[in-house]
This record gives C-alpha cells, structure tokens and sequence, in this order.
C-alpha cells in the first residue's frame, strides 16, 4: 500500500558520492531500496555505513543486536525494517518464535529480555530511564561498553526506520511470519 515518496535511485542516477558507495554494494550483490533512497544524499549514505561499519565492532552479540532491531522496527511501525531484520534474524539462526517475540520485546532468554526491556526503554523514553532499570540491565551482566552499544543499536535503528517510514520505502524483504 506504501509508495515510494523519495526516488529509487539506481547507480547511474545517483551523484558521484553515492556511486562509489552504491557501486561497491552492486559487488557484493544486490542493492536494496532502502540504500537506494538514502543515495538521494550521500551524506546519509556514507553516514549510515560509517555508523554501520564501526558498529561491527562491537562487542554486543549480533544476535542481540538483530533483536533489538526487530524489537525498534515494531516500536516505530516501520515494515521495511521489520521485514529485513526478520529476514537477517532468521539466517542468523534466530528462531521464528523469538523473532515473534522480539516484536513485542520478549525472549525466553533472560538476558537477551534485559536487553529489549533496556533497548525498548531507552526508544521510548529518549534515553531516559530509571535507575531501576539501569540496574537491571546492569545486573544481567552487561559492561558499561555494552550499554552504550545497546543505546546506538537503538539510534541506528531508529535513523533507518525514519528514513523508509518518511519514504515509503517498498520492501524488497519476504515478509516476516505472522
């Protein structure tokens, strides 16, 4: 139902800034539409793959990350993200049930729920939580590191969900499981 409010752009419309980037991710297979809405400024571009890239290195699981993704994506009601990050969750070996789960921010591990209680406080308080719920996440063993890089996971996905829900962005994902 959604329509693309901001142009498509393939490598050969893009500005030369956005080339570079879009031709390096044409070599390592397809180009997905939300890279090539952000093409249309190349510095959201490159700051998305700068923020991305240094993430990486991370010391939070992928796994935890992948969840928190799915978990903002259904926050924000954004079904770009939601399907993508259901699609990436599922090749990275999450279960379809805790890819369920994490959309209403639930696991039935106890630590990965530390952290989507922590992720999901942290969207929709701007970051202000609770001493109480500092302690909790705290408590669940996470280091101050991980903390930090539980708040950027929310910010990055909270930058890729207002991007595709302002544009329309139409998902080139398979849709998530009921």
């Amino acid at each position: 139902i959604f329509m693309d409010r901001i142009k498509l752009l393939n490598i050969e419309d893009a500005s030369e800034n956005s080339k570079e980037v879009l031709n390096s991710l044409a070599q390592k297979g397809k180009i997905i539409n939300i890279f090539k809405v952000m093409a249309n400024s190349s510095a959201v571009l490159k700051t998305y793959f700068a923020i991305n890239k240094t993430l990486k290195k991370k010391t939070l699981s992928n796994e935890i990350a992948e969840r928190i993704a799915v978990q903002i994506a259904e926050i924000n009601g954004c079904e770009y993200c939601l399907a993508a990050h259901s699609y990436i969750s599922s090749k990275a070996g999450i279960s379809d049930e805790e890819i369920k789960l994490s959309t209403c921010g639930k696991s039935k591990d106890l630590k990965i729920q530390a952290a989507l209680d922590f992720a999901g406080s942290v969207m929709k308080n701007a970051g202000k939580v609770s001493d109480a719920e500092f302690e909790k996440i705290k408590a669940a063993g996470f280091s101050d590191g991980e903390i930090l890089e539980i708040a950027a996971e929310v910010a990055l996905n909270f930058f890729t969900n207002i991007i595709n829900n302002i544009s329309h962005t139409k998902v080139d994902f398979p849709k998530p499981k009921e």
